[in-house]
């Protein structure tokens, strides 16, 4: 698992041009893809855990399920 930082930030309207702060906590990567010259609105950090791989978060019947759909199945004969 990982602890990745969310952030409100303030954050130029493309439309109107007004800044205002974002609507969700967005990472830094997510706020600089979509205004470079965003802020942080202090004190709106959340920390949360999250999953590196699929394996740790996926229920292990899920993962097992879908190692059983990868096996060839066998075909039912008519008879």
């Amino acid at each position: 698992m990982k602890q990745v930082e969310f952030w409100f930030w303030l954050m130029r309207n493309p439309v109107t041009g007004e800044i205002a702060q974002s609507s969700c906590r967005l990472t830094e990567a997510e706020a600089m893809r979509r205004d470079p010259d965003a802020s942080k609105v202090e004190g709106s950090c959340q920390v949360r855990v999250l999953p590196k791989h699929p394996d740790e978060w996926l229920p292990k019947m899920t993962l097992a399920s879908r190692l059983l759909s990868q096996e060839p199945r066998l075909e039912r004969q008519r008879l």
